[in-house]
């Protein structure tokens, strides 16, 4: 009878033992740590964590809080002048920071809430709200007052 090896029976594809790749491993393999996982990250992945750590770095300015009654002389205006809005929300993430600004057109009420480019929004979590600019969708607009007046 053959004596059995200390390392235990070869594996039937490679013809290494357990005790050979338990030695492997133990002394001669040198991990990568995380440089092994970053081809795991897909694009979306890679894009999300980048606008994660911009919005960490450069924070939504709060812009100055706006009552009821504005909101809605300018959301009439953009209803009724076929204009978009920019709107800032009082939304907040985990962090206390503000959510993105958005901009559209303004397609119609229900109860106490607007719809803006099919999003539903609450006229009571709108904060700071104005016309938009042609050509400044993100952050143009004119003030309130100029605004209203159409």
């Amino acid at each position: 009878m053959a004596k059995q090896r200390r390392y235990g029976l070869p594996d039937m594809y490679t013809g290494a033992t357990p005790g050979v790749v338990q030695d492997f491993f133990a002394h001669q393999y040198r991990d990568r740590g995380m440089k092994k996982w970053q081809g795991y990250y897909l694009s979306d992945h890679t894009s999300a964590l980048n606008k994660q750590h911009e919005r960490y770095l450069h924070p939504e300015q709060r812009l100055p809080e706006q009552d009821v009654h504005a909101v809605t002389r300018v959301l009439d205006a953009g209803y009724l002048n076929g204009r978009a809005v920019t709107v800032q929300t009082r939304h907040v993430d985990t962090n206390g920071q503000l959510d993105d600004m958005f901009s559209g057109m303004v397609q119609g009420y229900q109860e106490n809430d607007v719809y803006i480019n099919d999003r539903r929004v609450a006229i009571d979590d709108i904060r700071h709200i104005w016309i938009t600019l042609e050509g400044d969708v993100d952050r143009g607009g004119v003030d309130d007052d100029r605004a209203a007046a159409g």
